[in-house]
């Protein structure tokens, strides 16, 4: 993404893409970025979610379980 926004910098018309682009490249450089998740109750967002995560993270289940917004953070 960097070196996209680098290109994109070079021309005046897409230096809002470029700017857009610099700012996503540095949120995922520091290893923090937002992931939005939804869909129908119980279609397996949470099996995807712990799926994505390689360890189960969020409760699964028949019955919806995880009806709000959830933060999930690295150990420190």
């Amino acid at each position: 993404l960097a070196a996209a926004a680098e290109l994109l910098r070079r021309e005046p018309a897409m230096a809002s893409a470029a700017r857009s682009l610099a700012a996503r490249a540095e949120d995922l450089a520091g290893g923090r970025f937002t992931l939005a998740l939804f869909g129908a109750f119980s279609a397996g967002k949470s099996s995807f979610a712990n799926a994505l995560l390689g360890e189960e993270v969020l409760p699964v289940s028949p019955h919806p379980a995880t009806a709000a917004v959830n933060r999930i953070l690295a150990p420190e």
